[in-house]
């Protein structure tokens, strides 16, 4: 796309150009129908002529336009557009990325983990009610915003246009990885692989390291499975064990021995926060001052 101020469709007028990576570009756009600030995702691929893909962008339409919750940005309009490619339309989440927060504070306190866990429960709790799983929730998907509300970004491009039947590495491309043991093994995967993922994440956030780098380095140290996390408890001894526990199971290798959905997960997560999630996420030193850009 070209970098003067892009008018999509005489509709979207592109006015800030938010990021650039491996699945397209980003910006920040006007909505001049409907008068408000929106993301617009333009995919180098003209891949909508696809049968399969078509299928795929129509279930995902039809699911986000079934989602409402306040823990899911939302998705307004696919389509391709000749010269571009797909462009994705959808709400602009303002805010830093998880990345960000781990990057500049470090491990978070208990209180803040258990209550952006709790938010992204419930976030995939209504993505499963809408019958279908996330499969690449990671920290650069999800934001949180001023007023402590923390938002998944909805489906990647990647995931939204990679074929389902594709390996992990030939539909993700994200710095870290946080897929479930099954998927990596290039299983069946379900609700369950998207509570991996959330256990895993909050695993980061409490340590601040990166949890394959903790988890490859107990391989060496010692028996253990290929996929097994360390625990919280041997890593930080001001964690109480309820949180410790609580990511310990989401984080099991065998989905059998996970909780069974994100609702169970959530709702444990939620006994662990000393006030309303949002409200905790607000007194975190630090959380507010964070200026991550927008998308």
């Amino acid at each position: 796309m070209q970098d003067e101020a892009p008018l999509v469709r005489d509709r979207w007028l592109c006015e800030t150009r938010i990021s650039d990576g491996p699945h397209g570009t980003v910006w920040r756009a006007w909505d001049q129908r409907l008068r408000r600030v929106v993301a617009l995702r333009v995919v180098h691929a003209p891949l909508m002529g696809d049968p399969k893909v078509r299928r795929r962008i129509d279930r995902l339409l039809n699911v986000t336009a079934e989602l409402q919750n306040d823990n899911m940005s939302y998705l307004y309009d696919v389509f391709e557009e000749d010269g571009l490619g797909v462009v994705l339309i959808s709400e602009l989440i303002d805010g830093p990325t998880l990345t960000e927060v781990r990057r500049q504070l470090g491990p978070l306190p208990s209180d803040a983990v258990a209550a952006i866990g709790s938010q992204l429960a419930d976030g995939l709790a209504a993505i499963h009610a809408a019958g279908v799983a996330h499969r690449d929730l990671s920290p650069e998907n999800v934001r949180i915003t001023a007023d402590g509300t923390v938002k998944i970004l909805g489906f990647s491009a990647a995931r939204l246009l990679a074929d389902s039947t594709a390996t992990p590495a030939a539909g993700v491309e994200d710095e870290a990885n946080y897929l479930a043991p099954e998927q990596l093994d290039g299983g069946p995967s379900d609700q369950r692989s998207d509570v991996y993922a959330l256990g895993l994440l909050l695993w980061e956030l409490a340590t601040g390291v990166h949890p394959q780098e903790l988890a490859h380095a107990s391989q060496a140290e010692g028996p253990g499975g290929p996929h097994e996390v360390p625990p919280l408890s041997g890593l930080r001894d001001d964690v109480p064990s309820q949180l410790s526990e609580a990511i310990e199971v989401a984080t099991r290798p065998d989905p059998a021995d996970r909780w069974p959905d994100a609702v169970a997960f959530g709702e444990q997560l939620g006994r662990l926060c000393s006030a309303r999630p949002r409200l905790v996420l607000r007194g975190v030193p630090g959380i507010a001052e964070l200026d991550g850009p927008a998308a």
